[in-house]
Formats: structure tokens, sequence, C-alpha cells
């Protein structure tokens, strides 16, 4: 696990080890060190393929501890302290139970800023994505009933399509949770620093293809219940 700086209680001043959310010395509630990550918060590796009744154990057990009711009375560092730590607690439980939060936001911190993921379609179905879209385009102008209704039959089997595409895509990703665990067990050992690299930048592509997919899928969706407006792509 990566470090963090070692801190002091804000009360006694007595050495803080990481990881301690109370001061053996004066048992007051710490806050959790400036910059932690979410893996760090619940105390996990930055692994990819969790064990979610673990992670669940975890957050549960935190939980308790930082209740803002076991706090009750105590004077106000204490109880706000106790919120924070909450509040991050809570963040950290939602991106780590999903797998597909969990991968970008490590992606994330490996990259920083560079790590933001954006719609791409794969190259090697761009001429079928330009057709569908055109099929979109003419079902949103078409009023004739027989022509809609064949056009609906394109938009299912094309929405069947991209569902198996997008299958496929989350199964390749998830072989490479698999991989990025295994560099990160041994990052200091055997995995080079260029192959955790790549498989970040491979993680981070099937991503953006899957974006672009489940887009699609959506906007098909928006279209046969009946929509003819453009869906609003929310991030």
């Amino acid at each position: 696990m990566r470090s963090i700086v070692k801190e002091r209680c804000w009360n006694c001043q007595a050495q803080i080890g990481i990881g301690e959310t109370f001061c053996k010395s004066c048992s007051k509630i710490q806050p959790f060190p400036e910059g932690i990550d979410s893996f760090q918060c619940i105390g996990l590796e930055r692994l990819l393929r969790l064990d979610l009744k673990e992670l669940e154990r975890r957050f549960y057990e935190l939980s308790r501890q930082f209740h803002p009711d076991f706090h009750y009375g105590k004077d106000e560092t204490e109880k706000n302290i106790s919120l924070e730590n909450s509040a991050l607690l809570n963040k950290a439980y939602r991106i780590l139970k999903d797998p597909f939060s969990r991968v970008e936001y490590l992606i994330h911190l490996e990259e920083g800023s560079k790590g933001d993921i954006t719609a791409k379609v794969p190259q090697e179905f761009l001429e079928q994505i330009f057709e569908l879209q055109e099929v979109l385009e003419e079902f949103r102008a078409e009023e004739a009933p027989d022509i809609q209704q064949k056009l609906k039959s394109k938009l299912h089997d094309a929405m069947q399509m991209l569902r198996e595409r997008l299958a496929d895509l989350e199964k390749r990703l998830f072989d490479l949770f698999s991989r990025w665990d295994q560099s990160e067990t041994h990052s200091d050992q055997s995995t080079p620093s260029q192959d955790r690299k790549s498989l970040i930048k491979e993680m981070k592509e099937i991503l953006s293809y899957r974006t672009y997919f489940k887009n699609m899928i959506q906007d098909i969706e928006h279209l046969l219940q009946g929509h003819t407006e453009r869906r609003v792509i929310r991030h």
C-alpha cells in the first residue's frame, strides 16, 4: 500500500500510525490524513478485483466509528472530524463498490487529469456506427408508419449488436483487472513500470469505447420510447 506520512494527534500531539482513527494516548477521534485516496480510506491495496463482502465489512466497521451519533455531546472539533470522516468514507465506498467507477478512479489516481475518460468509437466499427447514425436520423424524420417499422427493426438489431460489443469490452476489461492486480502486488519485484502504464492505457481505451457504446444504446432506447428529440447527455 502506498505510504502516507504519519501525523500527530490534534489534541495531545502523540504520533498517529497510518490507518489509526483514534489516538492511543487520549482516545480522541482523528481525521483522515490529507491527500488520502479512497483505497487508503477503507484500508485496501490499490487493486481492482476487490472482495465486495470485505469492502462492505470494512465500510460498516468504520461507519460505526465515525457516525456523528457516537460523538454527540463531544466538543466541536470531534464532531466536525466525525462528519468529515463519514463524508470521505461514504464517497470512497460509492467509488469502490462499482467496478467501473473503481477502475476510472484508479486511472485518475495513476494519471491525474490525463486520466479523464471521453467517449471514443473503435476504428474497426466506424463504418457501422456511421450507418447506424444515418438510421437514427432517418427514424427521427420519418412519419410513414410502415417505413418507421422497418427502421425500428434495424434499430433493434443494432442495439443487440451494441450490447454484444459492450459485453465483449467489459470481459476484456475484467481480464485486465487480474493483470493489474498482479502488477500491483509485485510492483517492486518483477513488473516493469512500462507494463503498468500499458495496462492503464489499455483499460482507459476500453472505458472510452464502453462509454461510446453505452451512449449509442441509450440514444436508440430514447428513440424507441417515442422521444424524437435528441437525448441530453449528462456527465
